[in-house]
């Protein structure tokens, strides 16, 4: 998707979290529009073609992590957190299979049609 639509992410490498959100160092070019995007995986056998919707929907910061990680507030934003995990997650998960919380390598000679 992200080679496919190059005009909208640049240089930008996005990470998503498996299930609604997108996240991004810097801002996508789009605004606040809603972006329609078909993306084609192959499959086994037949093409799969999903359509995926994108709209920012808001910043996060990281300002309210590091006043609680130094003591100064008791809050601590769990949307800084999610982003946090979805991004130190995306590595791993393109090396290896997630399950749950934990990652596991495929069997020995096992063909993954996603190409990774």
């Amino acid at each position: 998707m992200v080679k496919a639509y190059g005009k909208i992410f640049g240089s930008l490498k996005p990470v998503f979290d498996g299930r609604n959100n997108l996240y991004t160092r810097d801002p996508l070019p789009i605004g606040n529009a809603r972006e329609e995007l078909e993306v084609t995986l192959p499959g086994e056998g037949k093409d799969r073609l999903f359509r995926v919707s994108i709209k920012w929907v808001a910043q996060v910061s990281l300002y309210g992590l590091e006043e609680a990680l130094e003591g100064r507030t008791r809050q601590i934003p769990y949307e800084a957190i999610l982003a946090l995990d979805v991004v130190m997650r995306h590595l791993p998960s393109m090396s290896y299979t997630p399950v749950g919380r934990s990652f596991f390598s495929s069997p020995e000679g096992y063909y993954h049609p996603l190409g990774l």
